[in-house]
């Protein structure tokens, strides 16, 4: 019977609702009509329409109900909360708790917190004591529009009254408090302390605790605050108001997470401070906190933004499990982006294109930022090289890695035998860092090398063939490397070519210049050993 009933309440409120709305949509075509010269045609106030439709209806206190429902869900939340008012000026006896409740869930559905708040406060001047549920409706409402002033005042006025806050009241709360992320951490750990001592049963009227506020909290709680200490680290003027913040959340034993320790490395990385976020990873490894890609990729933006680059590929053999790291992590595209925005800035064009080696092995897809970031580094190195082009031109006869732009980080260079050890020992690390061969290009090791590790160097490249055998002349014993790299007046300089013949797959590589060579001093020009006091641009005749 009861169900029954009920349906014959909800048949009949979807009537009259329908009813309602028909009637505005003549009387607006009328008006519109009527008005078809001005810009702006009059509209029908939503109470004339309610007292023309309703004012001989008998009405019950489901069907009130429900119609103010049924007028809410058709979208027209202005008739809903005329027809209250109408019916609270004849002090009608059909106005309960549960009429004020549909209300409100009208003005939530329809995010209009100003008349969310207006109905409660309406209600509580009848009388009619908001509980549980009305108060989370008009908490809802808040959430929509941020109004962290008035939901606080709400839940401390049903907390004041006896009542319990539950998990949705202080999920809205918290949802209001990250509004826009405006970060309001303060109100956020009231509510969330005022929700703990409601489910402990602690006087309201006690001082808060705040230490380890973590526990006994559920598992959607701790995510919404971590969200408001992000929003409000990332909001944080300074670096120095960010890390109070952060120690805020440290205090509340909530910092040991690894949300909160990202959230203040992004703070790091925009200020270019990446000595302090060194210090901050530093202590999140000492506590134990997971590092994810994340992680990385804000340390390594923050070395990037101040200019340390050395930091960066160092943080970054960490992130593929270089000497240090037992569990390698992925890196992703934003990983590779910030290194090659580090060689654009340096001006490391060989380099940007041994990283971007590694994103084509590593199997991770290019995007956008990739390929800004390289043409960018192609500019940079073209108008260093220009430059140098030019003055060696016109001073010297050849040009010679010295007279090019500084690469300290140049694999490259492997061609003039300048870290020759340094590289083979990496090209043994690479394989347990990245699964790779080497960390450079085929085209860019020695020859003992490449058949060591599989690769295949190819019979054109005449210069690191050149290389590779005054390596093994210079070295005893197989140390070919070593020799070479531990002779610091040795001096080898490459024999140049033929400008037809000589391999170029890019037009900025750091190949020696041959613009002065002819057939006809090509003998003269020869490579040759200088000695230890002869500067490596003059070449004997």
């Amino acid at each position: 019977m009861d169900k029954q009933l009920a349906d014959a309440a909800q048949f009949r409120a979807g009537q009259l609702a329908r009813r309602v709305l028909e009637y505005v949509r003549l009387r607006e075509s009328e008006f519109k009509q009527r008005d078809r010269f001005n810009r702006y045609p009059a509209q029908l106030p939503p109470r004339e329409a309610v007292v023309a439709v309703l004012h001989d209806e008998q009405l019950d206190e489901l069907t009130l109900e429900l119609l103010i429902k049924e007028l809410g869900r058709l979208g027209s939340a202005p008739l809903a909360l005329a027809l209250l008012d109408w019916l609270l000026e004849h002090h009608s006896p059909l106005v309960t708790k549960h009429t004020f409740d549909a209300a409100l869930a009208v003005c939530c559905s329809q995010f209009r917190t100003r008349e969310a708040l207006r109905v409660h406060a309406t209600m509580m001047q009848h009388g009619i004591a908001a509980d549980l549920r009305s108060t989370n409706l008009a908490l809802a409402s808040c959430s929509h529009t941020g109004a962290v002033v008035e939901a606080m005042q709400l839940l401390e006025e049903l907390v004041a009254r006896g009542g319990a806050p539950n998990e949705f009241s202080v999920l809205m709360m918290l949802q209001t408090c990250a509004f826009k992320r405006r970060g309001r951490y303060k109100e956020a750990v009231r509510a969330v302390q005022m929700f703990r001592d409601a489910q402990q049963g602690a006087s309201p009227h006690q001082q808060p605790q705040h230490h380890h506020l973590h526990q006994s909290l559920p598992r959607e709680v701790l995510d919404g605050v971590l969200t408001v200490f992000e929003a409000a680290i990332h909001k944080a003027d300074s670096l120095e108001a960010a890390c109070g913040v952060f120690e805020e959340l440290r205090g509340l034993g909530l910092a040991g997470s690894t949300r909160a320790y990202n959230a203040l490395l992004r703070a790091c990385a925009r200020r270019g401070r990446h000595l302090e976020a060194r210090s901050y990873f530093e202590d999140m490894a000492q506590a134990g906190v997971p590092a994810n890609t994340s992680t990385y990729n804000s340390l390594i933006r923050a070395c990037v933004a101040g200019s340390a680059l050395d930091e960066a590929l160092g943080i970054f053999e960490w992130l593929v499990s270089g000497r240090d790291v037992a569990d390698p992590i992925p890196a992703d595209i934003d990983t590779y982006n910030s290194l090659i925005r580090a060689c654009h800035q340096a001006g490391h064009l060989e380099k940007a294109l041994e990283i971007m080696a590694w994103v084509e092995s590593s199997g991770v897809a290019f995007d956008e930022t990739t390929y800004e970031e390289l043409i960018g580094t192609v500019e940079i190195a073209e108008i260093w090289d220009n430059k140098a082009v030019r003055s060696a031109g016109e001073n010297h006869l050849a040009m010679f890695p010295d007279h090019l732009r500084p690469a300290p980080h140049n694999s490259m260079r492997l061609l003039y035998l300048e870290h020759m050890a340094e590289l083979e020992e990496e090209a043994v690390l690479a394989a347990t860092k990245l699964g790779l061969p080497s960390w450079t290009s085929s085209l860019t090791r020695t020859l003992p090398t490449a058949q060591a590790l599989g690769g295949s160097r190819g019979e054109g490249n005449h210069l690191v063939a050149t290389a590779a055998r005054a390596a093994a002349a210079a070295g005893a014993g197989g140390a070919a490397g070593a020799g070479v790299a531990g002779a610091p007046g040795a001096g080898l300089v490459l024999q140049p070519r033929k400008p037809g013949l000589m391999p170029s797959p890019l037009p900025l590589s750091r190949m020696p210049s041959f613009s002065k060579l002819s057939l006809d001093n090509l003998n003269t020009v020869g490579a040759v050993a200088s000695e230890s006091n002869t500067p490596r641009h003059k070449l004997s005749a």
